[in-house]
């Protein structure tokens, strides 16, 4: 079953919010306006991680790679919370492969 928006919005800062933990960032400071690089400083690594914690919740395997990738093949510089919502909103009911592609 999809979940709302604010579930999945309310997922997505509790998993920032473990991430962050020991890092003495104010309790209200990830929203959904915060920027994960910009505000939050995290590295690719940590998007990877982000990303896993939201497949894993979830139970899903979401195309995240259309996300952080423009039409010119090139890397997103940054994504809000509420980007990465949306994206997983509107994509939960996709069905990946479970055979690997490369990027």
């Amino acid at each position: 079953m999809k979940p709302t928006l604010q579930t999945v919005q309310d997922v997505v800062i509790e998993i920032l919010i473990d991430m962050t933990q020991d890092w003495g960032l104010e309790e209200d400071f990830i929203n959904a306006e915060t920027k994960i690089a910009e505000d939050l400083g995290l590295s690719s690594i940590d998007v990877l991680h982000l990303f896993s914690g939201i497949d894993i919740h979830f139970s899903k395997k979401l195309p995240f790679e259309t996300l952080i990738l423009t039409n010119d093949e090139e890397f997103v510089s940054d994504l809000s919370v509420q980007e990465i919502v949306s994206f997983v909103f509107d994509n939960f009911d996709i069905e990946l492969s479970s055979t690997p592609t490369p990027m």
